[in-house]
């Protein structure tokens, strides 16, 4: 991976700390030569980045993260480059994603003030200048109000209650997340694998397993996979990259960055 080069980024267009203009700095700060804003299921960071950076010493590329299920039932994140931001049938399918969310972030409030928490719209709307809820909207929420230390702590406790976890999030198909990125030109990526590998799982059992979930979304056209990420060891992500490199597929990296004191918050989904 180029050291100089972040292509997996959040902002407060999603469930990032900083706006794309706060992006953009912190990395020309750090001598970055390219980035991608790759907010979920919304291209607003990408676009706010894109002409912030027009006049300056970095490039950004437009990207998005889209929360996808594979034919199998893996929950799969998938990233977009490189694609026109006004692609008319990405829109529409990035909207009818934001409907889903506000649906369910409907009930996430419902069954947290079932639960005695007291939280309300206005509190969600307070975080990211409203511009992006999601869970860990909630769990900053719940931080601010003083329920728990940190985010990872609601997340492992809050959350996993029943009345929260059995609040599920609807994914597209990943045959289509793909289809609609390489429709708008764009280049469709995997992102993290490593991620999809079971509690307990060892990496015998797991290495055949993820081989079969990549080569399924190669036929649906996937075009490389994110082998540098957090959630991979030094040893995965080469393993992930002679994997891909094998296969004549391009390979990625990125930081999964969130904000400074926690580069990643806990899986959205």
């Amino acid at each position: 991976m180029l050291l100089d080069c972040d292509y997996h980024i959040h902002t407060t267009f999603s469930d990032g700390v900083k706006t794309p203009e706060e992006i953009v700095d912190w990395y020309i700060q750090r001598r970055y030569s390219t980035i991608a804003i790759t907010d979920h299921d919304g291209l607003e960071g990408s676009v706010a980045a894109i002409s912030y950076a027009r006049e300056k010493a970095i490039t950004v590329i437009p990207g998005i993260e889209l929360s996808t299920v594979d034919e199998y039932g893996n929950t799969v994140h998938m990233l977009g480059y490189s694609f026109d931001l006004e692609n008319e049938e990405l829109q529409a399918a990035l909207f009818e994603a934001r409907m889903e969310r506000a649906k369910r972030n409907d009930k996430f409030l419902k069954a947290l003030q079932k639960m005695g928490y007291d939280v309300c719209i206005d509190d969600l709307l307070e975080i990211n200048d409203g511009h992006f809820v999601g869970k860990p909207t909630f769990a900053r929420v719940l931080v601010k109000k003083g329920y728990a230390q940190s985010v990872k702590e609601v997340f492992r406790t809050v959350f996993s209650r029943p009345e929260i976890s059995s609040v599920k999030k609807k994914h597209m198909p990943s045959a289509r997340a793909i289809s609609l990125i390489h429709r708008a030109g764009g280049m469709a990526v995997m992102a993290h694998p490593m991620e999809i590998r079971q509690k307990n799982e060892t990496l015998e059992t797991f290495r055949p397993r993820i081989t079969n979930v990549i080569e399924r979304l190669m036929d649906s056209g996937v075009d490389g996979i994110e082998c540098w990420h957090p959630s991979a060891t030094f040893y995965d992500s080469q393993w992930l990259r002679d994997f891909a490199r094998a296969r004549d597929m391009t390979v990625t990296g990125g930081s999964d960055f969130h904000s400074e004191n926690e580069r990643r918050f806990e899986n959205e989904d």
